[in-house]
């Protein structure tokens, strides 16, 4: 049996999309995970913490970007199919003085730029929460209008997010994007009550995926099935994952447990209502930025 210093180390980590699994995570190179990112990972570890992932670069077979996802526990460096990077909204201090240490002191200071802060307090007339900022610019990248707008860019480098031209942007982005993190991290109550259903009864046993669009149906089995999934909640990418068919695609022969086809459901749901929130955050976008 593991000792309790070896079962600390068991942690929960999002290997894709809304998939959360578990590793033995040391933070040393070369072992378990050959690039365990500690430097970055352990404020993760530490406590309260919120990352954005995004990747430098879009690959070519991708139809759109759309690699950016947000987290609370360690993700796995392929989480959108490239190299990834997380950007967690909080930095703890390392009590060691290591930056192997995983579980740093008490205390924490915000990830955010002093110039960056001071450019928004310049717009805002006043220096923002944390979570406000982290919720903009999520509220931003999620932006339909802004993919387009700077799809070249986004095919060569880290995704830039410009500065508000007023306060009242800034505060219209800043409650949609929050609002958009929760329900990435499953986490928003309206999830409570997922609006796909799983009625049919049965073994639960993933044997097939197969997508029915007249009928709003992902099949699982020859008699167990999702539905409504709607036809652009189905198609819907992060990074180079199309999300409801990879998180069932992974589970082939598998047998889904009560917790995992909640999940899904709630999956589901909270990618209709982000599709529904991206239409919102085009409508302030463009009429703040034309476009």
């Amino acid at each position: 049996m593991p000792n309790e210093s070896a079962k600390s180390r068991i942690v929960p980590i999002l290997y894709r999309p809304f998939d959360v699994r578990y590793t033995f995570y040391t933070g040393k190179p070369n072992g378990f995970h050959e690039r365990p990112r500690p430097e970055v990972m352990r404020h993760l570890l530490a406590g309260e913490n919120v990352a954005i992932i995004t990747t430098r670069a879009q690959s070519q077979q991708e139809p759109y970007w759309s690699k950016v996802f947000v987290t609370t526990i360690l993700n796995e460096g392929h989480f959108a199919t490239d190299i990834n990077y997380a950007f967690p909204l909080y930095l703890y201090p390392d009590a060691a003085g290591e930056q192997g240490a995983l579980m740093p002191e008490a205390g924490r200071t915000v990830n955010l730029s002093k110039e960056y802060l001071q450019a928004l307090a310049g717009v805002l007339g006043q220096t923002p929460a944390p979570e406000a900022v982290l919720g903009y610019l999520y509220a931003v990248l999620h932006s339909p209008a802004y993919r387009t707008r700077y799809a070249e860019f986004l095919k060569r480098d880290f995704p830039r997010v410009p500065l508000p031209p007023d306060k009242a942007t800034f505060d219209a982005l800043a409650q949609l994007g929050r609002t958009l993190i929760d329900l990435h991290l499953l986490r928003d109550p309206a999830l409570n009550t997922p609006s796909c259903k799983y009625p049919v009864a049965g073994d639960h046993r993933v044997e097939r995926v197969a997508y029915d669009e007249s009928e709003q149906r992902v099949w699982i089995n020859a008699a167990q099935y999702f539905e409504p999934v709607p036809p652009e909640v189905w198609a819907y990418r992060v990074g180079g994952y199309q999300v409801c068919h990879k998180w069932l695609d992974d589970r082939k022969g598998a047998v889904l447990s009560y917790d995992e086809r909640l999940t899904y459901q709630r999956m589901v749901t909270a990618l209709e209502r982000t599709l529904a929130l991206q239409a919102q955050i085009d409508a302030v976008a463009c009429g703040a930025w034309g476009w």
